[in-house]
């Protein structure tokens, strides 16, 4: 049975995901966006060009924190899973 849970997100019913999908499945939807944040901290990490402006880091900044949010509600929603699997042993 589906569990369709909202994204954090500026607007209402827009996007979601299936809280009700296996742990391990949710587990590793958030490790995509989560390497996904990393990268771009990363790519940042060893950039040469010293000519970054705050312009450019309010943008990169929007979008690591996009992928963050949803991260951590997908980690939330594997680690509910998990343990309903656990009390249900």
């Amino acid at each position: 049975m589906s569990d369709f849970r909202p994204m954090p997100q500026p607007c209402k019913d827009v996007l979601f995901f299936n809280a009700s999908a296996p742990a391990g499945d949710l587990f590793d939807t958030a490790d995509l966006r989560m390497d996904a944040a990393l990268n771009l901290l990363r790519l940042l990490e060893f950039s040469d060009n010293l000519d970054f402006t705050q312009h450019q880091a309010a943008r990169l900044s929007a979008a690591i924190s996009v992928l963050l949010d949803d991260a951590r509600v997908l980690y939330e929603a594997s680690h509910q899973r998990w343990m309903q699997a656990m009390q249900g042993l």
